[in-house]
């Protein structure tokens, strides 16, 4: 099993043990969330921006697994959110949180 394939697994374990209400404003508004206390958030190690929230002093500012996080922060900043129970570009959002329209229309 590669390191990537493990870091996914990883990653993916994590982002299920997340509470429903780590989707708020910062992910569905495109507002800037300022660095939070460990204690307050899981980030995944070596990323600032993988995981509620983000530990990162600025946009710039990215862990040792820099494409990792280039590719979470990208998620943090999308345009386009799906709200639950809500069709889109042709696209249905049947969960119960937002998900991110990414296309390029």
């Amino acid at each position: 099993m590669t390191r990537y394939a493990i870091f996914v697994i990883f990653l993916i374990r994590t982002v299920q043990g997340f509470e429903e209400s780590i989707f708020e404003d910062e992910d569905i508004y495109r507002i800037y969330v300022p660095a939070q206390p460990p204690s307050t958030s899981t980030i995944v190690p070596g990323t600032k921006w993988c995981g509620p929230g983000n530990t990162a002093a600025n946009y710039d500012d990215l862990g040792n697994l820099r494409e990792v996080d280039m590719c979470c922060r990208d998620h943090d900043h999308c345009e386009s959110i799906i709200m639950p129970d809500v069709t889109l570009h042709n696209l249905y959002n049947s969960d119960w949180f937002p998900m991110q329209n990414e296309m390029q229309l």
